[in-house]
Order: C-alpha cells, then sequence, then structure tokens
C-alpha cells in the first residue's frame, strides 16, 4: 500500500561495541567504571613502569589529606614494597586537570592509612611523592583530583633507588 511505519531507534546498549540506536556513533553516551575503580580491585603496578590512564567514568570513592574539597573520581594501583632501604618516587602528570596521588597501607583506602599525599609537585599541576624505606608489604597509589569534578587522562611513572643503611 505503500504506507511505511515510523521506525524508533532502540536505545543504546553500553559496552557492547554495537551501534544499537543506529545513529552512527558506537556506545554513546555511555560511563563504564573501571575496573580500578576500587582499592579492593586496584590493577597491579610495577615500579619503572609507565601507564596511561584516565579518572573519567570512575566515581569519587576516597579522601586525601591534600585535596581540597574533594569530590572527584579516583583510580587505584597496588605495587608490592619488598622492605628493603630504597627510596621510591612516583609521579602522576595530569595535563587536563588538577590533580592528586595518595598511597595508602591497607586495602580499605581509608583516611587513617594514608602514608602520604602530593597535590601539586613545583609549579605544576602534576603530584609527586619520594617514600623511603617502606615496610614489606602492597601499597595502594590513589589517582585523584583536587577539587570538585577534576577528572582527566593521567600518566603514572615512577622509579625506585637503593639507599645507604643509614638513611
Amino acid at each position: 500500500n505503500g504506507y511505511v511505519a515510523a521506525c524508533a531507534a532502540a536505545a543504546e546498549t553500553c559496552g557492547n561495541g554495537c551501534d544499537d540506536n543506529g545513529n552512527g556513533a558506537i556506545d554513546e553516551g555511555c560511563v563504564v567504571t573501571p575496573p580500578n575503580d576500587l582499592c579492593t580491585g586496584a590493577t597491579p603496578y610495577t615500579i619503572g613502569s609507565t601507564v596511561s590512564g584516565t579518572t573519567i567514568g570512575a566515581i569519587d570513592n576516597y579522601a586525601s589529606s591534600c585535596g581540597g574539597a574533594s569530590a572527584s573520581p579516583d583510580v587505584v594501583y597496588s605495587f608490592v614494597a619488598d622492605g628493603s632501604a630504597r627510596s621510591y618516587r612516583i609521579h602522576v602528570d595530569t595535563v587536563s586537570h588538577d590533580g592528586t596521588i595518595h598511597i595508602h597501607r591497607a586495602s580499605t583506602c581509608a583516611a587513617g592509612d594514608e602514608v602520604a599525599c602530593n597535590d601539586d609537585f613545583g609549579t605544576t599541576r602534576a603530584s609527586e611523592l619520594t617514600l623511603n624505606n617502606l615496610a614489606a608489604g602492597t601499597y595502594y597509589i590513589v589517582v585523584d583530583g583536587f577539587a570538585s569534578g577534576n577528572s582527566g587522562p593521567f600518566t603514572l611513572t615512577s622509579s625506585t633507588t637503593p639507599l645507604s643503611a643509614d638513611v
């Protein structure tokens, strides 16, 4: 009869990598929480390596002693210290936003187990910590934003140096 019924586009199904609503965009409007959003799901990190990531899509789970009135999303990495006389330098470069890093000793990443925190390193928005002679165990690096809503891409780098026993 020549009559064509109007078609209603299906809603986008997040995370399936398809253009469900037929508008030419894949998974638009979807925010997927990263797997390392919580300390209990921290991504293992090897000191000396470089990791690029983002806090976009993460949830604000943790507060720090050096963040502003932070309601910013955060992600978590874990590393293991062997208890030897070493210096650990941990650096997070946040180019598009003001970020912070805080290091925790327990998988709860609670304020009471914070080992150290840094907002701005020097005159940059990057954050950097140097930790000496850490006790053996697992530590958690929380990449966070300084103030409400600060989120975006970052690069995490680190190094370690042996120290003399008297440091």
